[in-house]
């Protein structure tokens, strides 16, 4: 019966149970190589303000929609669309200037 590569690497190989990735594992949480203090990448950086803002102009514009069909108005949805993009920026500053101290 042949050994899967799984059962053939030991606690001694950099892929094995008990490596330095795998704890780097553990605390990320993930299949991430990278250690937590390490400071995201530009990419990651990009892609996070990127959803940040629009995950902000989705919610709040949504609820300005809801509201707008409920009061019977029109102009909440664009109120919602500012509110959610301001706080969304403001989001992404603090988030930013946290990796930079």
């Amino acid at each position: 019966m042949s050994q899967s590569s799984s059962d053939r690497e030991g606690a001694g190989s950099p892929g094995g149970p008990g490596s330095p990735r795998d704890s780097v594992r553990a605390e990320t949480g993930g299949s991430s190589a990278r250690s937590s203090g390490d400071r995201p990448t530009g990419m990651e950086d990009g892609f996070s303000i990127i959803a940040y803002l629009m995950s902000g102009a989705i919610l709040f514009g949504g609820l300005g929609w809801l509201a707008d069909w409920w009061l019977g108005t029109s102009f909440l949805v664009a109120i919602g669309l500012l509110v959610g993009a301001g706080f969304s920026v403001y989001l992404i500053y603090f988030r930013l200037n946290a990796h930079l101290k």
